[in-house]
């Protein structure tokens, strides 16, 4: 409601490449990034830990499936700390869920790094760490880390967050 000029799509499982490009109205040599942070339930420490064999998880591999089909130079994709330890359950070619998206996305044509974040580091008023991958098929080496903006000094508290909201 707040944005209209936002295109909110159906589960992802629901959608092709060919149905989100026209919703969007671009074509694939158009798309410069695809972002996102598909379900982190099944690699959270704080869950059963099943990853791929956890059926939230078929929207992690449709969300690796649409990216690579469309192709863009950059891929980005955020998740839980617990991605980086997250075993493989169903197939023993891979030794974690990062083994298998790392190869997957090479197998692809990407070149693939990635990093573990404290979002405190970069203005959220929370120290939590997330796990950030960036994939590049522009040929130029690994994608960059991304330098703090915050220091621990300087870490936003929820006061400041909340002083920086508009009052209604």
């Amino acid at each position: 409601i707040n944005r209209p000029e936002v295109v909110l799509l159906d589960d992802i499982l629901s959608l092709t490449v060919e149905g989100i490009l026209s919703s969007v109205h671009l074509e694939k040599k158009d798309v410069f990034l695809i972002c996102g942070g598909p379900p982190c339930q099944a690699f959270s420490t704080a869950g059963k830990r099943r990853s791929f064999d956890d059926p939230r998880e078929n929207a992690f591999l449709k969300y690796l499936d649409i990216a690579t089909q469309i192709h863009p130079p950059f891929i980005v994709i955020e998740n839980v700390r617990g991605f980086l330890s997250a075993p493989y359950a169903a197939n023993e070619q891979h030794a974690s869920a990062l083994h298998f998206v790392y190869d997957y996305l090479v197998q692809h044509g990407y070149i693939v790094s990635f990093q573990l974040y404290n979002t405190a580091n970069y203005g959220v008023p929370q120290c939590r760490e997330r796990f950030v991958l960036f994939a590049s098929c522009c040929g130029t080496g690994t994608v960059p880390s991304i330098r703090p903006t915050h220091t621990k000094s300087k870490w936003k508290t929820l006061e400041d967050a909340l002083k920086e909201m508009p009052s209604s």
